[in-house]
């Protein structure tokens, strides 16, 4: 599934969540180094949100990271380097999980 999300797919926001046979609750905190912000992300019932702030050390997952970085974590690249994680790696790993590439066609607002 994730193989075929590209980077550019992901920096357009063109993917989907594709929500298993449970729904999943999730949530993570991301540190954007070269931002200097912070957001936690939220998956819960197949819609994931974020809202911006500080690390919280309860969340179960922490990524720093760059930008550009999360954008190739997000297209499948966990391999590179440059991602300190902290928490537990399954919540990253059951969120990629479900991402999907989205449809180019699908109109959110008809005429």
């Amino acid at each position: 599934m994730l193989g075929i999300i590209s980077q550019d797919d992901v920096a357009a926001g063109k993917v989907q969540i594709v929500v298993p046979e449970g729904f999943l609750d999730l949530s993570l905190d991301v540190v954007l180094t070269d931002l200097d912000r912070s957001f936690h992300l939220m998956l819960r019932n197949g819609v994931l949100v974020y809202v911006e702030r500080d690390a919280d050390p309860a969340t179960p997952l922490q990524l720093t990271l760059s930008k550009s970085r999360l954008i190739q974590l997000a297209g499948g690249d966990t391999d590179s380097d440059g991602i300190d994680v902290r928490g537990d790696i399954d919540v990253l790993k059951q969120i990629l999980g479900v991402l999907d590439q989205g449809d180019p066609d699908f109109q959110i607002v008809l005429p």
